[in-house]
């Protein structure tokens, strides 16, 4: 039965590697039909660099992201719904922790082969236990099951188990609601009580070598586990009486838009010395709900393995390489489009990791009885550090923030057509960065229609030092000088920090000027911070700490960069006497 085992990772950097090689011994020597989806839940570690980096090793896996942290059963319903939509007979779940043995998954798997819907890998049958557990956290396990078997009267011996396997029937029929921990409890009783049949296999829990377990049993952990008991045993899950679909009833599908069958649909991708991100951004572009028609990637010349990176790809994406040594990203992108066959061209960038529905939704504008020239999608931060937190939080705008008629999109998630692309004369060649603005504004004085596709997501990784981020941003605003762009915006801000320290010292000698210099940092910081807040949850103390005091340091640095850059691209304009923009 082709299977897939679902891993939910939250800063298990350290863990990671060890367990691929582990359920690699195990895949190979048993002969599984298995592939690994890992769903990391916006570690703010280096679990996520560690699983690109193991998908090279491991082709059967496969990668999926939240942004930012939404908890254990958030991970387990995306890790569920992806297995489910790529047609896989049965599921299974295991920690990525290695407290859970992957030479105990053949049983597993063995028990759906004889007969069982859910096999659940269990401490507390004959042949099972635990190995170097702390004795509180076993007393409290062993407690929990008690209660659990007593109120619920479900005839398994380890209700909360983490190492189970499940046939696809199971998960397309249970409806799961708990949003923490308790999903473990919730799925086993919803599935008895809808008639499937369950079937216990011994495993042996181990204590984890590194890192620190994410479970902690506080006031709040109890008051949720008897909350969840409460529910159960009056059986009342908020959707019908068990918590179930009727069987042979179909698992809800998010909506496909269509795209007519007469469009050509082409990727358009520049490149340069990508090789240690290039596989996943192929990676996501294979896994895409509607698949590219073609993937066009112009590579500028790199001197590391991304050449041999996209070679590796050519079998599983209808891939054609364009090398096109020195050019910049504006020149890579209007020769790979004039090389694309595609009537509506999407543009994303290396460096980023695509959603699964990511061209479906950018292009399903363009079936509309008045389909616009543009479709705008939308990017999100995914950091792996407290930095890229406060990083994310500090520069990049939220979804309600935006106002779709206004809004210019980043060439990370943008369609076109090539008619659109061929009016404004392509992206100017001329600059090297800021190109996708001028781009967007000459579309929009030509009069283009945009389309606003907010869930047309792309993810990337914000700087991770101050230094990266000061040469990105200098080179911004050093394309803006060359395009001529928001001259007043720059006006205002060398204005703002030449009449700082004049503040500051009136400050000092007037309590109505410190006001009004508290409340226009306030003002300063109100959107860094409305951003990070929410994100504050997923850290610890020290950690929260630092993310907050990194905003204001970024703020200004980026504006460093940005008054240093700005005049060295308006220097190049006078010089070259262009006109341009």
């Amino acid at each position: 039965m082709r299977t897939v085992l679902v891993l939910p990772v939250y800063n298990e950097a350290d863990n990671l590697g060890p367990l691929l090689e582990r359920i690699d011994q195990v895949r190979n020597g048993a002969a599984l039909d298995l592939d690994v989806l890992a769903v990391d839940d916006g570690s703010v570690d280096a679990s996520y660099d560690e699983l690109t980096h193991l998908m090279a090793r491991f082709p059967y896996l496969s990668v999926v992201r939240h942004g930012q942290n939404r908890g254990f059963a958030a991970a387990l319903r995306t890790g569920f719904k992806e297995g489910l939509a790529r047609g896989y007979g049965a599921l299974a779940l295991m920690d990525a922790d290695l407290t859970h043995d992957p030479a105990e998954l053949p049983a597993l798997l063995g028990a759906l082969e004889q007969g069982a819907d859910v096999a659940i890998g269990s401490r507390y049958v004959p042949g099972g236990g635990m190995e170097s557990v702390p004795f509180l956290r076993a007393a409290i396990s062993r407690v929990g099951n008690l209660v659990g078997r007593l109120v619920l009267n479900v005839p398994v011996a380890d209700l909360t188990s983490g190492y189970r396997a499940f046939r696809r029937s199971v998960l397309e029929q249970v409806v799961l609601e708990e949003r923490g921990f308790g999903i473990q409890l919730e799925t086993v009783t919803r599935a008895h009580r809808a008639g499937f049949r369950l079937a216990e296999a011994p495993i042996t829990l181990r204590v984890r070598k590194h890192g620190y377990s994410k479970m902690v049993y506080n006031l709040s952990f109890w008051w949720s586990y008897a909350r969840l008991l409460g529910r159960l045993a009056v059986g009342r899950g908020g959707r019908g009486d068990a918590g179930t679909r009727r069987r042979g009833e179909a698992l809800p599908a998010s909506p496909r838009p269509r795209v007519p069958a007469s469009a050509r649909i082409s990727v358009v991708v520049t490149v340069l010395n990508e090789g240690a991100s290039i596989d996943t951004l192929l990676a996501s572009l294979a896994a895409q709900a509607r698949p590219p028609d073609e993937v066009v990637v112009v590579d500028g010349g790199s001197v590391d393995e991304t050449q041999a990176r996209l070679a590796a790809w050519r079998d599983r994406l209808p891939l054609q390489v364009i090398v096109l040594p020195g050019a910049n990203i504006s020149q890579g992108r209007n020769v790979g489009i004039a090389a694309a066959s595609g009537s509506v061209i999407a543009v994303t960038d290396a460096g980023v990791r695509l959603s699964e529905r990511w061209l479906a939704e950018l292009v399903a504008p363009f079936e509309a009885p008045e389909p616009p020239e543009v479709a705008a999608g939308f990017f999100h931060a995914e950091p792996c550090t407290v930095f890229e937190v406060a990083m994310g939080a500090t520069v990049l705008p939220l979804r309600q923030e935006i106002d779709p008629q206004r809004f210019l999109p980043s060439s990370r998630s943008v369609a076109f057509t090539r008619e659109a692309w061929k009016k404004v004369g392509g992206y100017p060649e001329w600059l090297d960065y800021c190109e996708d603005l001028v781009f967007d504004l000459r579309l929009k004085q030509l009069g283009c229609r945009f389309a606003w596709a907010p869930e047309a997501l792309a993810y990337y990784r914000p700087r991770a030092s101050l230094s990266a981020f000061f040469r990105q941003y200098y080179c911004y605003a050093r394309g803006d000088g060359k395009a001529g762009l928001w001259p007043w915006r720059h006006v205002a801000r060398y204005a703002t920090y030449l009449g700082a320290p004049w503040a500051l010292l009136l400050a000092r000698q007037t309590p109505l000027a410190a006001l009004v210099l508290g409340v226009g940092a306030a003002i300063y910081l109100r959107r860094p911070y409305a951003r990070l807040l929410p994100q504050l949850a997923t850290l610890r103390w020290p950690q929260a700490a630092r993310a907050l005091a990194l905003v204001p340091v970024i703020r200004v640095v980026g504006d460093v960069a940005k008054m240093a850059g700005y005049p060295v691209g308006l220097w190049w304009r006078w010089r070259s006497h262009s006109g341009r923009g």
